[in-house]
This record gives C-alpha cells, structure tokens and sequence, in this order.
C-alpha cells in the first residue's frame, strides 16, 4: 500500500477545541491490531482523519484548508475500502 499521510493529532490539536470529537473509543494504531492487514490500516486512518477534522473545524479559528486536505485523503482511503471490499466480495464485485 501506498504511504498514506495523516496529521498528527498535536498539529491538528494547536487551537483549543470547542467540544469533544464524539469519538467512543480511542484510537489503536494498525500495527498493535491483531491481524495487521490494509484494512485494518484503512480503518484506523479513516478514524484519525474523522478526528483530525473534528479538531481543524473545533478550533477557535477553524482551519477550513486543512480540514478539507484531510477530507481529500480521507476519499483516498474510502476509494481503496471500496475495492477492498468489491475484491473480497466476488459475488458483488461492483463499487458500494
């Protein structure tokens, strides 16, 4: 798989938020998951760029350029879900 870039939550949490990401659960880096597999790092990316945005919209002054650059790269990885899934699906193999 390709490098996928995120932000790191301590640039994307330099502003102070305005409320909580609703987020239920915390984020477990792909690596420590068992098994380690695209989709588990696809999932994982999804979640921490959901967050990301969260917090560039929740600043006092929001970020609107790096949110919608995370929201770029967060098509990315839904796009290579997508196939992911179609790929595992040969009885639907067409795109969700």
């Amino acid at each position: 798989m390709t490098t996928l870039n995120a932000t790191p939550d301590d640039i994307a949490d330099a502003g102070r938020d305005q409320a909580s990401d609703g987020c239920l659960s915390a984020l477990v880096p792909y690596e420590n998951a068992a098994p380690s597999t695209e989709l588990a790092e696809l999932l994982y990316l999804l979640k921490l760029g959901v967050k990301t945005n969260l917090r560039w919209i929740g600043r006092e002054q929001p970020d609107i350029d790096a949110a919608r650059k995370t929201s770029a790269r967060l098509c990315t990885y839904v796009d290579r879900l997508e196939t992911l899934i179609a790929s595992a699906n040969p009885n639907h193999p067409e795109r969700l």
